[in-house]
């Protein structure tokens, strides 16, 4: 189930490697899913503190579900035990889906607010 969410998204490194996904899952600060029956549809997780910051690092929507507030219900259910966490970062492609997303959920762009980001990818 959870290849088969990385593989809608295009997310093949995740896909390829599942006992890898699954420690970081273990890992992270907060898992919230979406289901319909039995099927997965979406996941998203959160690593970091807790306390002063928050970094969402998946959210993945099945594409044949999408544009029904799964993602949104998601970002909430993530995000909601966090309520005095500062800072909630996260990176995405840059594309116009992705910021309606994002806006939508109450995220800005780092441009928007004078600030940079930087990631070193390997």
């Amino acid at each position: 189930m959870l290849e088969a969410l990385y593989r809608d998204a295009g997310w093949m490194a995740y896909a390829s490697d599942i006992p890898g996904a699954l420690r970081g899952l273990r890992g992270s600060l907060r898992v919230v899913t979406a289901w319909d029956d039995t099927a997965l549809v979406g996941m998203a997780r959160a690593i970091g503190d807790g306390e002063t910051i928050v970094f969402v690092q998946d959210i993945l929507v099945l594409g044949a579900y999408r544009r029904r507030g799964i993602g949104r219900a998601l970002m909430r259910r993530l995000l909601d035990p966090f309520p005095a966490v500062r800072q909630i970062v996260l990176i995405c492609e840059d594309t116009a889906d992705t910021r309606g997303f994002y806006r939508a959920c109450g995220f800005e762009s780092l441009a928007s607010l004078g600030c940079a980001g930087y990631v070193q990818f390997r």
